[in-house]
């Protein structure tokens, strides 16, 4: 029996090595995975702390474009009477005093007697008429930057004046509330009225645009719109506006007095709408009398004029006849005669007498009258704010009349309109 002995160039020598350079082979696979997975840590961290980076540059950037810091308004000026003010924590009204902040949440009110200038952090200013309420909703402004302005406010009731100044950031928002709708003013000067009726808002330079119940209407310069409860803004018209109502007695005699007084003899004045050609017209007529009496039309006025650049009183007029001289023996007693009633800005009262003839044969006084031919229908205008003609200038209308006077006369009028701007 024999033993065969292989050498080491044998198979069986072979497997050793075989077994270890696998073992190696695996070795180094494993590594280069290694390497990879750590090469793939190592980006994705360095993508993060990138990204981390970006975010935290980019955060704040962002941050510094859009922070917006609270402002405040300051009651620059009592002009008159009592300003109430209340902050939003508290529940009472304190009498303001002038240089009083205002935050958000808080509210100004002027009394029956009161005005008072409001400046804002953007250089606007607010005027405050009296028996006007306003609150500060939101005033912000860029903390870092001149990019944003943000004013909110809320006009509660009574008339205000906006002059909203060239804006100091790239942008603004200034947004005006009111119980019936909403504006958006622009650089420029604005005339809000808020009152149970509704809210007229009127441009006398810039534009607006006014929104109510979703719908929105321009509003260019002198021109103004109406918002009435739970309506859309009218359509833009003139911002002429008429203080007169039924001028053109389309309604008869409703918002007006008639009557006759100051009768010597006892013989009335009469008052009757007659209609005229193709429109109606009051004619003021008395007949069958040697001695003084008047007949005549009376309506209550009651506004506050010192926030109007323009207010003229027109009306259509025609003198049919009249038995006195011009303007009788005293120049006031005419057939047509215009009074206007009013408080300067001192409080006292004066009036404004214009009356119309048609002859005065006997030289009588015309101290406030003007000849115009008779049975012609005539526009009169006569500007209320003409320094030359009105001294002092008006603050305060209290009402208007149109009468006849004298022995015997006869006048007709119409289209009475007391024009503010």
């Amino acid at each position: 029996m024999s033993v065969e002995v292989r050498g080491p160039g044998s198979a069986a020598g072979q497997v050793p090595a075989v077994i270890s350079e696998a073992r190696q082979h695996d070795t180094a696979r494993e590594l280069r995975r290694r390497e990879r997975v750590a090469w793939a840590i190592l980006l994705s961290a360095a993508a993060l702390f990138v990204a981390f980076v970006v975010a935290v540059v980019g955060g704040a950037a962002w941050y510094r474009e859009a922070a917006m810091t609270a402002r405040s308004a300051s009651l620059d000026e009592i002009i008159g009477g009592t300003v109430l003010y209340q902050s939003e924590q508290l529940v009472r009204e304190a009498v303001a005093a002038k240089g009083q902040k205002l935050q958000d949440g808080d509210r100004l009110r002027t009394a029956g007697d009161g005005q008072a200038l409001v400046s804002l952090p953007d250089g606007s200013v607010i005027r405050l008429w009296p028996e006007t309420a306003i609150q500060v909703r939101q005033l912000r402004s860029s903390t870092y930057t001149a990019n944003n302005t943000a004013i909110v406010l809320v006009l509660l009731n009574g008339h205000a004046r906006f002059d909203v100044a060239l804006t100091p950031t790239l942008e603004r928002r200034f947004e005006l509330i009111t119980p019936h709708g909403r504006a958006l003013l622009r650089e420029g000067n604005y005339r809000v009225e808020v009152s149970g009726w509704g809210s007229e808002i009127a441009v006398r330079s810039g534009s607006a645009t006014v929104t109510g119940r979703d719908e929105s209407v321009e509003v260019l310069r002198q021109e103004r719109t109406v918002v009435l409860p739970n309506a859309t803004p009218t359509t833009p018209g003139a911002a002429l506006r008429n203080l007169i109502q039924n001028g053109d007695f389309r309604l008869g005699f409703e918002t007006w007095q008639r009557g006759s007084r100051n009768e010597e003899d006892g013989v009335f004045g009469q008052t009757q709408i007659v209609e005229e050609e193709g429109r109606y017209a009051v004619r003021l007529r008395r007949s069958g009398s040697r001695r003084h009496g008047e007949a005549f039309i009376h309506q209550a006025v009651n506004r506050d004029v010192r926030d109007e650049s323009i207010l003229r009183l027109t009306l259509d007029a025609k003198v049919v006849s009249q038995s006195l001289s011009g303007g009788g023996v005293l120049g006031s007693e005419y057939p047509l005669m215009v009074r206007v009633r009013y408080r300067d800005a001192f409080g006292s009262e004066n009036s404004i007498v214009r009356g119309l003839y048609v002859s005065n044969p006997d030289g009588r006084p015309t101290t406030y009258g003007l000849a115009v031919p008779a049975k012609q229908w005539l526009p009169i205008t006569i500007d209320l704010f003409d320094v030359q003609q009105v001294q002092p200038r008006p603050a305060h209308i209290l009402w208007i009349e149109v009468e006849g006077s004298g022995w015997e006369f006869e006048s007709l009028v119409t289209g009475v309109q007391l024009l503010a701007e």
